[in-house]
């Protein structure tokens, strides 16, 4: 459990963008309920939250995926998934072969989704 030694100072949460404007806002009140001390959320892309954490200019940040950096220490908190939309009828299994066919949209070239899906195609 995380404990706060200087309550006169707010506690900076950082955040990529999915966990920062879709899972945390549920929580934000039970964290400062469990900390007891108000909780600032700054939510960035991945890569910019791991230099605040580095710079220390956040005190603890949630990403969705690792952005390994020395002197940085990693969990991991929770399970996702990607799911597939269409406007077209989709099989109920896809293979790999069906998913290389699809014209995709995809995020921007500093997406950890995005690079997520790019490995996976590449690796499988």
């Amino acid at each position: 459990m995380l404990r706060l030694v200087n309550k006169e100072v707010i506690f900076v949460l950082g955040a990529s963008a999915v966990i920062g404007n879709y899972i945390l806002p549920d929580f934000l009140n039970d964290i400062q309920d469990a900390i007891k001390n108000n909780v600032m959320l700054k939510v960035e892309n991945t890569a910019e939250i791991t230099e605040k954490l580095l710079d220390k200019k956040v005190d603890l940040a949630l990403v969705e995926a690792p952005y390994f950096q020395e002197g940085i220490i990693y969990r991991e908190w929770m399970e996702d998934e990607l799911v597939i939309t269409s406007k077209y009828p989709l099989p109920k299994n896809l293979t790999k072969e069906d998913l290389l066919s699809f014209n995709w949209i995809c995020r921007e070239e500093e997406s950890n989704t995005r690079k997520i899906i790019h490995d996976t195609f590449e690796k499988n």
